[in-house]
């Protein structure tokens, strides 16, 4: 009986690059001079997986060392060198077997020719984390399921799969893609017999019993005779069998379930005794599976839990499914990857020495008089100082900051940490300083040399020190009614009057005042069950990848004088080497209609017409753009309208949501200008989620950021947002595909 642990390889590879690589942001390489450790960073395409000799399973990851010449920094102040020389450091992670878990056993960085040997020192006291950390145990899931394994397992690869397999003879088939739709990232083989061996140890070893694996395609199945001896008035005057069908399934979010239905094969009993018999093997069968949950006369479950599982590093399996082939049955489910570990790299903002600086607030300064700044400085004053410093951002840790001769005496004064570098000094002590200061920085994340120039100490002609005055007029001022309390002025009822709360307001929220473009996103050639996210301002949607490595995305990106940045980032990091196509609706700001409980608009051969219902009273108004009045009052009979609640509840919307599973939702609007292509819904948690339509309705993602509800009506559309209707006109320019990032009009 065979037992098996299937795991992606780009899962694990992920996993392990994930792990690396915050820790390789944050490592200082102390080089000495002139070479420069600028930073280090993980391949993530570099990973490849080997199985060795003994078994065991090598897991080689690059790690790219990128050098600089401080020469080369010098001559660029500020800047980091343009052309930093690179070379990898292939680690080499080994996987064994601990008891019955997956294991990294060791984890090295050999020396490297042409590297610094600093670098490589500094990649080996990071991995030396990683030895001995437990990728899988499998025990908790053999525990659970009673499963009779052999205590030597052995691992295998194939297919881009990992194995940890028990009782396995023989080639090693992944069983990943064949017996789980959609493929999953990680599953748990049992071979048939260990499939029967979940029924089979439910019966009584005294019970005569015959157990066959008959799955049906991709639904995993059981069939099994069980034979009774009957007795008629103390006689035993026939036998009856028992026939079931037994179906292992899974039940969300973590149980394996055994249903099972029966009847009787009563050939061989006389027809008077075949009541009798019906009833007597009713009374057998029950007394055979007395464990069971007997949920009908002829039907019977047993509820298997299944454990929590370990996290693999960080990235989180979960349950997810079950499948089946001749073989045998799988479970499993997906893997939710770490977050990508940061990449960025150093960024600098610098100040410069210039005159001396005085920082004030009128608060402060109120205490011991009225406020206000200082009229005059000396070089004494209180407060009055010389500054200089750089920031740092995406630093990952300081390593270093340097003085260049002849201001190495300047050590005491500079004030350091993760985020800066920098002076601040009195008058006195900048006076000394008789040239420019420069310095060398080297952090985790890159190094630069950086000219904070000289102090600039003048007198000016009163013979006041030259300051330059920073001062915050932060003093609470008396305005409104409580101004007029102390002028003695009288109060009237408006004064006491609070302000009207603002409805929420998506256009705000998206600062589309000029209205908003709707996309839908569509991804190819990506990993089966992988999370895409797109951000944008005022919003970030996470989508996942169906097994043809397809995923849709809903976007809402503001129309404005400037294009909005939406951002497409694969979890894996990897590039988008697929096509992406972006279909788009445009609907552009044209009006702000007024307070409405429902409302409709209606293009009549030309003209526009808006109808409003407004507590009980019914408004029309034409829509005239070039006109004085941007909304004309008309007769309401001149135009059949009949307003509609806003924001809309579509049915489609609230049918996807339904048939996806989700009988909590509170909200659901379809993605606008788009015919029930998808729908996000909101549900009583506050969770936002993507609903796509297909042949099994689904979530296929997360959302966060405003639900937009739309009206569209031919060339028009209304929305309600910020207390009141917005009129919007409809454009649907069509689709862009890009191919290798070139964009093809579809």
């Amino acid at each position: 009986m065979t037992l098996e642990l299937h795991i992606r390889e780009s899962v694990i590879a992920h996993a392990i690059t994930q792990w690396v690589q915050p820790r390789l942001f944050t490592r200082c390489v102390p080089t000495p001079l002139p070479v420069i450790v600028d930073h280090l960073d993980t391949v993530p395409d570099s990973v490849a997986f080997a199985q060795l000799a003994d078994g065991s399973i090598e897991v080689s990851l690059a790690v790219r060392v990128f050098v600089v010449l401080e020469p080369d920094l010098r001559a660029t102040p500020g800047a980091p060198a343009s052309h930093p020389a690179t070379g990898d450091i292939v680690t080499k992670i080994i996987i064994g077997i601990r008891d019955r878990a997956l294991v990294i056993l060791d984890a090295t960085a050999p020396p490297t020719a042409g590297l610094p040997a600093e670098a490589t020192k500094a990649v080996n006291d990071q991995l030396a984390e990683l030895k001995g950390q437990q990728l899988f145990d499998v025990a908790p899931i053999v525990t659970a399921l009673e499963a009779r394994v052999p205590a030597e397992p052995d691992l295998a690869l194939g297919d881009n799969v990992l194995a940890l397999r028990f009782g396995a003879d023989g080639a090693f088939t992944p069983q990943l893609d064949s017996t789980l739709t959609p493929p999953h990232d990680w599953g748990v083989f049992l071979d048939a017999d260990q499939t029967l061996d979940l029924l089979r140890r439910r019966i009584p070893p005294s019970i005569p019993v015959q157990l066959h694996w008959q799955p049906n395609g991709a639904d995993p199945a059981i069939g099994a005779s069980i034979s009774y001896q009957l007795e008629f008035v103390g006689v035993e005057v026939a036998s009856a069998v028992a026939v079931l069908t037994v179906t292992p399934r899974f039940v969300a979010p973590s149980t394996l379930r055994l249903a099972a239905s029966w009847g009787i094969n009563l050939t061989g009993v006389a027809s008077p005794f075949e009541a009798e018999a019906r009833k007597q093997v009713r009374s057998l069968v029950r007394r055979t599976f007395v464990t069971a949950t007997h949920d009908g006369p002829q039907s019977f479950f047993y509820d298997i839990p299944l454990p929590a599982l370990p996290d693999i590093l960080g990235s989180v399996p979960s349950w997810g499914g079950i499948g089946s082939n001749t073989e045998g049955m799988t479970l499993g489910g997906p893997v939710r990857p770490v977050l990508p570990a940061p990449r960025e790299l150093l960024d600098i903002t610098v100040f410069r020495f210039g005159r001396p600086v005085w920082w004030g607030s009128c608060r402060e300064r109120a205490k011991v008089g009225s406020g206000n700044p200082p009229r005059s400085f000396a070089a004494n004053s209180p407060g009055v100082r010389v500054q200089a410093g750089v920031n740092f951002t995406d630093a990952g840790a300081l390593c270093s900051a340097t003085l260049y001769p002849p201001n190495e005496h300047l050590a005491a004064n500079l004030g350091v940490g993760a985020t800066g570098a920098g002076f601040d000094m009195t008058v006195g002590q900048a006076r000394a300083i008789t040239s420019d200061v420069r310095m060398l920085v080297r952090t985790a994340r890159g190094a630069r040399v950086v000219d904070l120039g000289g102090p600039s100490i003048r007198q000016k002609d009163d013979g006041t020190l030259d300051v330059q005055v920073n001062y915050l007029d932060d003093c609470l001022y008396l305005s409104g009614p409580w101004l007029k309390v102390v002028l003695g002025q009288s109060l009237t009822l408006d004064d006491l009057m609070t302000g009207p709360l603002e409805d929420p307001d998506w256009l705000a929220h998206l600062g589309a005042h000029r209205g908003f473009n709707s996309h839908i996103v569509t991804l190819d050639g990506l990993t089966a069950g992988e999370a895409v996210t797109v951000t944008a301002p005022g919003l970030r949607a996470t989508v996942f990848a169906d097994e043809s490595g397809h995923a849709v995305v809903p976007v809402f990106a503001a129309i404005g004088a400037v294009a909005r940045d939406v951002t497409v980032e694969r979890a894996s990091q990897m590039p988008l080497t697929g096509s992406i196509s972006v279909e788009t609706t445009e609907f552009r700001w044209l009006s702000d209609v007024g307070e409405a409980d429902a409302a409709a608009v209606r293009d009549l051969a030309g003209t526009v017409f808006l109808g409003r219902s407004l507590r009980g009273e019914a408004f029309v108004d034409e829509w005239q753009p070039d006109g004085e009045t941007m909304l004309l009052r008309r007769d309401g009979g001149e135009v059949e309208l009949n307003p509609q609640p806003l924001p809309p509840e579509p049915p489609e919307a609230a049918r996807l949501a339904a048939a996806a599973g989700l009988d909590d939702v509170v909200s659901a609007q379809l993605v606008p200008g788009f015919d029930a292509r998808l729908a996000i819904v909101q549900t009583k948690e506050g969770r936002g989620m993507i609903v796509a339509p297909g042949s099994r309705t689904q979530v296929v993602g997360e959302w966060e950021g405003p639900l937009i509800g739309v009206h569209v009506a031919g060339g028009y559309a209304l929305a309600r947002s910020g207390g009141t209707v917005q009129l919007l006109s409809v454009h649907r320019p069509g689709r862009v595909t890009f191919r290798d990032r070139v964009p093809v009009t579809g």
